[in-house]
């Protein structure tokens, strides 16, 4: 993998290679604050919004982020699902913009530091979490996470494409 553009956030080498799950196709993600821009702007800015704050990681998509959303009680991961929207994309094939509910960027911004490692050790364990995923690489996610929430007024969204 290349490495990545000046000013992008992401795990450090070593967490960012343990996100990384099976031989094939793999999605990898960007968080994005869209900071005034739109989800189309997103899509198709030469970049794909390098300029603008993200956090990376390969393996950490919706169907994930539903299972932390059951982690902090936000409710069944069939339902949270649900609240996740195709924002932008042209075809069946990636890149594509998807809404991240504002439930769950909130939940995880009042995350208490003390109670990070806690979530993050149930999430690594939830259904459907990927094993070679660690709880160390999931509180280095939503720590990264919290602060890409408190430094940005828009909304986030993630930036699914395959590599």
């Amino acid at each position: 993998m290349a490495g990545r553009p000046a000013g992008r956030q992401g795990l450090p080498g070593d967490l960012r290679e343990e996100l990384t799950v099976g031989d094939g196709l793999v999605a990898a993600t960007d968080v994005v604050a869209l900071a005034g821009a739109s989800a189309w702007d997103l899509l198709w800015s030469k970049d794909r919004g390098a300029a603008l704050p993200h956090l990376r990681a390969r393996s950490i998509g919706p169907i994930q982020l539903a299972r932390l959303g059951e982690v902090l009680g936000l409710g069944d991961p069939d339902t949270l699902i649900r609240s996740f929207s195709l924002l932008a994309g042209e075809s069946q094939e990636s890149p594509w913009v998807i809404s991240i509910p504002e439930t769950l960027t909130t939940a995880v911004a009042s995350l208490r530091t003390e109670a990070i490692e806690g979530v993050a050790s149930r999430w690594a364990g939830a259904e459907g979490m990927p094993a070679t995923v660690s709880a160390e690489a999931l509180q280095d996610y939503l720590e990264r996470l919290q602060g890409l929430h408190a430094g940005t007024d828009g909304p986030l969204v993630m930036l699914v494409h395959t590599e």
